[in-house]
């Protein structure tokens, strides 16, 4: 589906050279952020999904930003596509068709974004918000990269990976690649994300780096120590403060589908 009108556009380039960028960066001298000199408070929403309705999903996710923005926290983060919860992940463990269309009609629309980004605003904490995020026939597994006025800096379509191909490209329509964002968020820095299997994308971390990213984010349904070394792996090799934030599945949730859904934990 096309991009809606009150969405950044993609970039013209996704790979390559990348031009220089007017932003400030930390040591720059009128740069108007915490720097490496100040402490830098990053924290995720340790919180299960609401599974299904849009209206009950944004007010759990405003309680955590808001509480998040009176205890100081500069950048909060959710987990993988937690706005409503992971259509990929929910399909192997509620795999009823009644289920899957409720979680389907759960994922906003650009135009339904409003109220999440009001309640940034008035926390005054920078948020990044994977989602699903329904673009006409499409929906894409989405981060949302929000400023702590509530503006909407970015929004990321997640490129999928070749192996991807169940439960993954069964529900998500495949982002073009032409949207790795490096965006500034003031007390922060330079935050750039990919999500899940896309840190395994070498071309699309190469992209980041190159964009100059210092905070990564790596919001994910994996779990395990393959996942938890390579995010160790990826902060050596890109120079990089990584954030990789698993999907909180209870137990209670998983006994509603029809068992075995424990390993999906996070």
């Amino acid at each position: 589906g096309a991009p809606h009108p009150s969405l950044p556009p993609p970039p013209q380039q996704a790979f390559g050279k990348q031009e220089p960028s007017s932003e400030p960066r930390p040591g720059d001298e009128n740069a108007d952020i915490a720097g490496f000199d100040e402490p830098v408070t990053i924290a995720f929403a340790h919180a299960e999904p609401v599974h299904t309705g849009l209206h009950h999903a944004v007010a759990k996710a405003c309680a955590f930003i808001k509480l998040a923005g009176s205890q100081g926290v500069d950048l909060l983060v959710f987990s993988e596509a937690w706005l409503p919860g992971n259509l990929a992940l929910h399909d192997s463990i509620w795999p009823h068709e009644a289920h899957q269309q409720e979680l389907r009609r759960s994922a906003p629309r650009p135009e339904e974004l409003q109220p999440l980004l009001q309640c940034v605003g008035e926390a005054h904490v920078n948020v990044v918000m994977p989602t699903a995020l329904e673009e006409g026939a499409s929906v894409f597994n989405t981060a949302l990269f929000i400023d702590k006025t509530g503006k909407l800096l970015a929004v990321h379509r997640k490129h999928l990976t070749s192996y991807e191909k169940h439960p993954g490209q069964y529900w998500w329509d495949n982002g073009a690649g032409t949207d790795y964002a490096v965006v500034y968020m003031k007390d922060v820095g330079r935050v750039c994300a990919l999500l899940g299997t896309e840190n395994y994308l070498m071309m699309a971390r190469y992209t980041l780096v190159a964009k100059g990213c210092e905070f990564w984010l790596a919001p994910t349904q994996d779990v395990g120590e393959v996942t938890d070394r390579h995010v160790i792996n990826m902060a050596r090799e890109e120079k990089v403060y990584v954030i990789g934030v698993g999907e909180l599945l209870s137990h209670g949730s998983a006994q509603q589908g029809l068992g075995g859904a424990g390993a999906h934990g996070g």
